[in-house]
């Protein structure tokens, strides 16, 4: 029972302090592709690199996310922020293809370095999109995601919150189960669950993105737990942080993110040199 409350506590604390900070205006939208989009969020006069958010949740997500919000409140670099957007359930496997496209529209018309924050359902698809053997960025972090999305659908199906995010998808699609709202995404559950079956194996083919992702989890996250079989799923791990009593993308998780594009774009303006995630976190 006490368990239960501090849950509750984590969440509605973490989105209520969220949800009441400021609006997020976008400055410009650009189309990727028929049904995506990014949004460029912040645009500072001197930028000295470039951020793309992949959203959490199933589908068309809000601007005024509290973790865009929250994310956006630790940073303190001059970045350009961009917003993947999608109209239809992100769910697809060719989506990862559409990150692909997001990053090299901003290689092409930004300068300097890319950095790639995957929240929840966004980390999932950033896994995906590793997997694939895609590099369009110079530092990956994917964050409150599993590795292994075997188990996906039955935390959906038993965890009361998750349950609740899965049915208002379902409400917001007009369909009444997990196989139509894979349909609507252009997928199948074939080809979804081909693409479970074979990204943690694709993964541990190609290693080539370890050195330039970190992974962040929250030790009591209901979508991760346990957080060491989520690591112990990958032949060779990337640099991996596990934010104690954190639950599912909290504020302190949220933070970490932020922090560590801190980081990265403060050593990259001082040197001008190719970064390597592997340093000493300064929080």
């Amino acid at each position: 029972m006490i368990f239960k409350y501090l849950e509750c506590w984590n969440i509605l604390f973490t989105y209520f302090i969220g949800n009441n900070l400021c609006k997020i205006t976008p400055y410009k939208r650009y189309q990727i592709s028929k049904d995506s989009f990014i949004h460029h969020i912040i645009k500072p006069s001197n930028p000295v690199g470039n951020i793309l958010l992949l959203q959490g949740g199933i589908g068309n997500m809000d601007l005024n996310s509290y973790y865009f919000k929250l994310f956006l409140t630790f940073l303190h670099q001059n970045c350009n922020v961009f917003v993947f957007e999608k109209f239809i359930p992100i769910l697809g496997p060719h989506n990862s293809h559409l990150i692909h496209l997001c990053l090299q529209h901003i290689k092409t018309n930004f300068h300097g370095p890319i950095t790639v924050v995957g929240f929840s359902a966004g980390g999932i698809l950033l896994f995906n999109y590793l997997s694939l053997n895609y590099d369009d960025a110079d530092l990956y972090i994917p964050l409150c995601c599993p590795v292994d999305v075997s188990n996906l659908k039955s935390v959906f199906q038993d965890h009361p919150v998750f349950r609740k995010i899965i049915k208002s998808a379902y409400n917001k699609y007009q369909v009444d189960d997990f196989t139509n709202l894979l349909l609507i995404s252009g997928s199948n559950e074939s080809d979804f669950n081909d693409s479970i079956a074979n990204q943690i194996n694709r993964l541990n083919y190609s290693t080539s993105w370890i050195d330039k992702t970190i992974y962040i989890l929250g030790e009591n996250d209901p979508l991760t737990h346990p957080c060491n079989h989520q690591i112990n799923c990958l032949s060779k791990k990337p640099v991996t942080y596990i934010v104690d009593k954190g639950w599912h993308c909290c504020l302190d998780t949220i933070r970490l993110a932020s922090h560590i594009n801190n980081n990265f774009f403060q050593k990259y303006s001082r040197n001008s040199i190719k970064f390597s995630p592997k340093f000493e976190l300064s929080l």
